[in-house]
């Protein structure tokens, strides 16, 4: 199993894989431990690696599923202190029905691994050129506006040749958005699938994106991020 971070506190991307079970077609399910609720993920992905083994790659946390599900619905803002404290009592995960048999990867504690990534996610920002020290106080994040809108136009550009070939593939892209709210960059930070899906979701969201910029702590419109799961899937 790998885990994957791309922006400071945003969706964990999880890929399991295995060499000696393959992959069921049924609908994906995973459970954190010692948690006993099963969650479902109807936008898995399945990949085929290169030595022939294959998996799922989906997006998730390591939340309770009440406390993910109160958050995606702005209920409550999970502080850093009861994200640390839950990842603290983690203990493994259960996969039920993605595989041929039941999997359960008993990965102790997760605290130490998640601090880690943490202290390279601040890393990352640096090195995308964003003031970290302003990113602590921020009054506003980075905002679309008028979503529902453009992910219609968005979604309906599916690259033509690739739809023939009955291609898929699963992106998460980082656009820099600057005091203008307006999309200065677009970088895939991680895909599966072919180039060609890289240019046109890129090219889609500098033509339809639109956003509110980040504020400081004084109100002050400041360059930040916006990151994004994209998934190319037929049927």
């Amino acid at each position: 199993m790998e885990m994957r971070q791309f922006s400071p506190n945003g969706a964990l991307q999880f890929i399991v894989y295995s060499d000696t079970m393959e992959t069921r077609s049924r609908r994906f399910r995973y459970q954190v431990m010692p948690d006993t609720e099963e969650r479902e993920n109807p936008n898995a992905f399945r990949i085929s690696l290169n030595d022939g083994g294959t998996g799922m790659m989906f997006n998730g946390s390591l939340s309770t599923a009440a406390m993910a599900e109160a958050a995606s619905d702005g209920d409550i803002e999970i502080t850093d202190e009861q994200r640390r404290q839950r990842e603290a009592e983690v203990t493994g995960i259960h996969f039920s029905n993605s595989f041929e048999h039941p999997l359960v990867l008993e990965t102790g504690s997760m605290a130490d691994p998640m601090g880690a990534m943490r202290g390279c996610m601040d890393n990352l920002l640096t090195f995308w050129g964003i003031d970290v020290d302003a990113h602590q106080s921020l009054t506003r994040e980075v905002q679309p506006l008028r979503m529902r809108q453009w992910v219609h136009r968005f979604v309906r550009e599916y690259p033509s040749g690739a739809l023939r070939e009955g291609e898929q593939a699963s992106l998460n892209l980082r656009l820099i958005i600057n005091t203008e709210g307006e999309v200065e960059e677009c970088h895939v930070q991680s895909a599966v699938g072919l180039e060609v899906f890289h240019d046109t979701a890129c090219d889609g969201l500098r033509r339809h994106a639109r956003f509110e910029p980040a504020l400081d702590a004084a109100g002050n419109a400041i360059r930040s991020y916006w990151t994004t799961s994209v998934l190319y899937q037929i049927g």
